[in-house]
Protein backbone atom coordinates (compact mmCIF):
# COMPACT_ATOMS: atom_id res chain seq x y z
CA UNK A 1 0.00 0.00 0.00
CA UNK A 2 1.48 3.32 -1.20
CA UNK A 3 0.81 6.84 0.32
CA UNK A 4 0.41 9.42 -2.08
CA UNK A 5 2.19 12.73 -1.53
CA UNK A 6 -0.01 16.19 -1.49
CA UNK A 7 -0.16 18.30 -4.47
CA UNK A 8 1.45 21.30 -4.23
CA UNK A 9 -1.10 24.36 -3.88
CA UNK A 10 -0.63 26.99 -6.18
CA UNK A 11 -0.97 30.48 -6.03
CA UNK A 12 -3.86 32.48 -7.31
CA UNK A 13 -2.30 35.37 -8.98
CA UNK A 14 -4.38 38.86 -8.83
CA UNK A 15 -4.80 39.82 -12.35
CA UNK A 16 -3.18 43.02 -13.86
CA UNK A 17 -6.45 44.36 -14.30
CA UNK A 18 -7.83 43.93 -10.75
CA UNK A 19 -4.20 45.78 -9.52
CA UNK A 20 -4.82 48.32 -11.96
CA UNK A 21 -8.09 49.50 -10.55
CA UNK A 22 -7.25 49.14 -7.01
CA UNK A 23 -4.20 51.65 -7.64
CA UNK A 24 -6.78 53.39 -9.79
CA UNK A 25 -9.33 53.70 -6.26
CA UNK A 26 -6.47 54.54 -4.17
CA UNK A 27 -5.09 57.56 -6.21
CA UNK A 28 -8.26 58.96 -6.28
CA UNK A 29 -9.73 58.19 -2.27
CA UNK A 30 -6.22 59.04 -0.53
CA UNK A 31 -6.02 62.76 -2.15
CA UNK A 32 -9.57 63.26 -0.93
CA UNK A 33 -8.61 61.44 2.73
CA UNK A 34 -5.67 64.43 2.96
CA UNK A 35 -8.23 67.10 1.94
CA UNK A 36 -10.96 65.84 4.72
CA UNK A 37 -7.98 65.44 7.15
CA UNK A 38 -6.69 68.74 6.54
CA UNK A 39 -9.73 70.63 6.46
CA UNK A 40 -10.21 69.27 9.99
CA UNK A 41 -6.70 69.37 11.39
CA UNK A 42 -6.23 72.79 9.27
CA UNK A 43 -8.90 74.57 8.16
CA UNK A 44 -11.70 74.54 10.10
CA UNK A 45 -9.93 75.92 13.44
CA UNK A 46 -8.89 78.70 10.82
CA UNK A 47 -12.42 79.18 9.42
CA UNK A 48 -14.14 79.29 12.91
CA UNK A 49 -11.62 82.07 13.96
CA UNK A 50 -12.35 84.12 10.82
CA UNK A 51 -16.19 83.66 11.82
CA UNK A 52 -15.57 84.12 15.34
CA UNK A 53 -13.75 87.65 14.64
CA UNK A 54 -16.53 88.75 12.23
CA UNK A 55 -19.12 88.05 14.64
CA UNK A 56 -17.29 89.47 17.15
CA UNK A 57 -16.46 92.97 15.06
CA UNK A 58 -20.45 92.87 14.07
CA UNK A 59 -21.82 92.57 17.88
CA UNK A 60 -19.20 95.31 18.55
CA UNK A 61 -21.08 97.67 15.85
CA UNK A 62 -24.02 97.16 17.39
CA UNK A 63 -22.95 97.87 20.54
CA UNK A 64 -21.61 101.38 19.46
CA UNK A 65 -24.96 102.11 17.92
CA UNK A 66 -27.15 101.34 20.82
CA UNK A 67 -24.53 103.64 23.04
CA UNK A 68 -24.46 106.38 20.54
CA UNK A 69 -28.02 106.32 20.74
CA UNK A 70 -28.84 105.67 24.24
CA UNK A 71 -25.94 108.81 24.80
CA UNK A 72 -27.97 111.08 22.23
CA UNK A 73 -31.58 110.12 24.23
CA UNK A 74 -29.88 111.05 27.23
CA UNK A 75 -28.61 114.14 26.00
CA UNK A 76 -32.29 114.99 24.95
CA UNK A 77 -33.41 114.66 28.72
CA UNK A 78 -30.39 117.10 29.82
CA UNK A 79 -31.97 119.86 27.73
CA UNK A 80 -35.22 119.05 29.39
CA UNK A 81 -34.11 119.89 32.90
CA UNK A 82 -32.63 123.40 31.69
CA UNK A 83 -36.00 124.82 30.67
CA UNK A 84 -36.65 127.41 33.20
CA UNK A 85 -40.55 127.07 32.68
CA UNK A 86 -39.99 123.25 33.81
CA UNK A 87 -38.14 124.68 36.61
CA UNK A 88 -40.64 126.65 38.02
CA UNK A 89 -43.44 124.48 37.64
CA UNK A 90 -41.55 121.89 39.29
CA UNK A 91 -40.85 124.81 41.94
CA UNK A 92 -44.05 125.43 42.24
CA UNK A 93 -45.11 128.15 40.57
CA UNK A 94 -48.44 126.76 38.43
CA UNK A 95 -48.34 130.17 36.23
CA UNK A 96 -45.98 128.19 34.10
CA UNK A 97 -48.16 125.00 33.52
CA UNK A 98 -48.81 125.60 29.94
CA UNK A 99 -45.56 127.26 28.83
CA UNK A 100 -43.80 123.55 30.78
CA UNK A 101 -46.29 121.91 28.79
CA UNK A 102 -45.07 123.55 25.53
CA UNK A 103 -41.84 122.84 26.53
CA UNK A 104 -42.52 118.68 27.30
CA UNK A 105 -43.89 118.67 23.54
CA UNK A 106 -40.47 120.18 21.81
CA UNK A 107 -38.44 117.06 23.48
CA UNK A 108 -42.02 114.97 22.20
CA UNK A 109 -40.55 116.06 18.47
CA UNK A 110 -36.81 114.99 18.95
CA UNK A 111 -37.71 111.52 17.94
CA UNK A 112 -40.22 110.07 16.63
CA UNK A 113 -39.91 106.58 19.24
CA UNK A 114 -40.63 108.67 22.48
CA UNK A 115 -44.08 107.76 23.48
CA UNK A 116 -44.61 110.56 26.31
CA UNK A 117 -42.66 112.69 28.77
CA UNK A 118 -43.44 113.31 31.96
CA UNK A 119 -42.70 115.64 34.72
CA UNK A 120 -42.97 114.55 38.94
CA UNK A 121 -41.58 116.24 42.05
CA UNK A 122 -39.16 115.07 43.90
CA UNK A 123 -41.26 111.90 45.95
CA UNK A 124 -41.98 110.77 42.67
CA UNK A 125 -45.65 111.97 42.45
CA UNK A 126 -47.14 112.62 38.68
CA UNK A 127 -47.54 116.22 38.60
CA UNK A 128 -47.32 116.81 34.04
CA UNK A 129 -47.45 115.14 31.11
CA UNK A 130 -47.14 115.24 27.48
CA UNK A 131 -48.65 113.70 24.99
CA UNK A 132 -50.69 111.76 28.26
CA UNK A 133 -49.34 110.04 31.19
CA UNK A 134 -48.35 106.48 30.62
CA UNK A 135 -48.59 105.73 34.41
CA UNK A 136 -46.45 103.81 36.60
CA UNK A 137 -44.20 101.12 36.55
CA UNK A 138 -45.86 98.38 38.33
CA UNK A 139 -47.23 99.74 42.07
CA UNK A 140 -44.51 102.85 41.89
CA UNK A 141 -44.38 106.02 39.91
CA UNK A 142 -40.99 105.96 39.95
CA UNK A 143 -39.54 102.44 40.86
CA UNK A 144 -37.12 103.04 44.52
CA UNK A 145 -34.23 102.21 42.99
CA UNK A 146 -34.18 104.37 40.18
CA UNK A 147 -35.90 107.21 42.89
CA UNK A 148 -32.67 106.54 45.01
CA UNK A 149 -30.51 107.21 42.02
CA UNK A 150 -32.04 110.92 41.59
CA UNK A 151 -30.88 112.82 44.86
CA UNK A 152 -28.94 115.31 42.80
CA UNK A 153 -29.89 117.55 40.30
CA UNK A 154 -28.80 116.44 36.64
CA UNK A 155 -28.59 113.28 37.86
CA UNK A 156 -29.92 110.71 35.24
CA UNK A 157 -30.91 107.01 35.23
CA UNK A 158 -32.15 104.46 33.00
CA UNK A 159 -34.61 101.49 33.44
CA UNK A 160 -35.22 98.00 32.86
CA UNK A 161 -36.72 97.28 29.58
CA UNK A 162 -40.36 96.74 29.80
CA UNK A 163 -42.48 95.49 27.17
CA UNK A 164 -45.82 96.89 25.92
CA UNK A 165 -47.69 94.09 24.76
CA UNK A 166 -50.69 96.31 23.23
CA UNK A 167 -47.87 97.97 21.09
CA UNK A 168 -45.65 94.29 20.82
CA UNK A 169 -42.77 96.69 21.90
CA UNK A 170 -39.91 97.30 23.97
CA UNK A 171 -39.42 100.44 26.01
CA UNK A 172 -37.59 101.80 28.37
CA UNK A 173 -37.92 105.06 30.89
CA UNK A 174 -34.82 107.98 31.37
CA UNK A 175 -34.89 109.97 33.84
CA UNK A 176 -33.32 112.92 35.13
CA UNK A 177 -33.07 115.01 38.28
CA UNK A 178 -34.25 118.54 37.65
CA UNK A 179 -32.58 121.42 39.54
CA UNK A 180 -33.41 124.99 40.26
CA UNK A 181 -31.20 127.47 39.89
CA UNK A 182 -30.08 127.10 43.07
CA UNK A 183 -28.68 123.92 42.61
CA UNK A 184 -31.46 121.59 44.78
CA UNK A 185 -33.91 118.94 43.29
CA UNK A 186 -37.27 120.69 41.91
CA UNK A 187 -38.36 117.46 40.37
CA UNK A 188 -37.90 114.52 37.98
CA UNK A 189 -38.12 114.52 34.50
CA UNK A 190 -39.24 111.12 32.78
CA UNK A 191 -39.03 110.27 28.97
CA UNK A 192 -40.55 106.94 27.56
CA UNK A 193 -38.35 105.49 24.54
CA UNK A 194 -39.79 102.75 22.13
CA UNK A 195 -36.53 100.95 21.86
CA UNK A 196 -38.07 100.32 17.90
CA UNK A 197 -34.24 101.20 16.45
CA UNK A 198 -32.99 98.65 18.52
CA UNK A 199 -35.78 96.11 17.45
CA UNK A 200 -35.05 96.87 13.88
CA UNK A 201 -31.41 96.34 14.12
CA UNK A 202 -32.22 93.05 15.92
CA UNK A 203 -34.47 91.76 13.73
CA UNK A 204 -32.34 92.68 11.09
CA UNK A 205 -29.57 90.46 11.37
CA UNK A 206 -28.55 88.12 8.94
CA UNK A 207 -24.56 87.34 9.32
CA UNK A 208 -25.83 84.75 12.44
CA UNK A 209 -25.54 81.06 12.03
CA UNK A 210 -28.37 79.09 12.19
CA UNK A 211 -29.50 77.95 15.86
CA UNK A 212 -27.28 81.42 17.19
CA UNK A 213 -28.76 84.11 19.06
CA UNK A 214 -27.92 86.95 21.01
CA UNK A 215 -29.20 89.06 23.46
CA UNK A 216 -28.13 92.72 24.35
CA UNK A 217 -26.93 93.68 28.14
CA UNK A 218 -26.49 96.50 30.09
CA UNK A 219 -22.63 96.96 32.09
CA UNK A 220 -24.41 95.09 35.02
CA UNK A 221 -25.19 92.06 32.97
Amino acid sequence: MSVQAPLPRTRKKISLTVRISVLMIVAVILPLLITIIGSELILRPTLTNQAIAEMENDAQSRVQGINSLMIARLQDLSVLGQFYAIQQYLAGDNAYKQQASDELSLGQKLDANYSDWTLFDPKGNQRLSYPVYSGGRGIYTIPPQILSQLQKARQTAVSDVYFDPTLHMAFIDMYTAIGTPQGAVAGIGRATLMLNEVWTAVNSETNAATGNYAMILDENG
